[in-house]
């Protein structure tokens, strides 16, 4: 949610750009070169990920690769583009994420 939560303040679609060493403070981690090599590990099995949203007993939906990525090795800065399906989500009212919810 840390990576998503920067586009609540965006413009729907456009890239989400943030640094290693932004993320993994907001995690409360280190920045050094073990955390950042779990930072790029996360990123990819995100990439992959499949989320299921149940509503109630009877509404089940699932978005598979909800988001694609980048990485400027030099800078250590990733850029995100989270898919269509993802952005619905965000729309509101229907859901706003909740940092301390995870």
């Amino acid at each position: 949610m840390e990576i998503v939560h920067p586009a609540r303040r965006q413009i729907p679609g456009s890239p989400i750009t943030f640094s290693a060493s932004d993320v993994l403070h907001a995690l409360q981690r280190r920045t050094g070169k073990r955390n950042r090599e779990w930072l790029r590990e996360a990123m990819a099995r995100l990439a992959g990920a499949r989320i299921e949203i149940t509503l109630g007993r009877r509404h089940t939906w699932f978005l598979d690769g909800f988001l694609s990525y980048r990485v400027n090795e030099r800078r250590g800065h990733y850029i995100v583009m989270p898919s269509p399906p993802l952005l619905k989500l965000f729309k509101p009212p229907v859901f706003h994420p909740d940092r301390g919810a995870r």
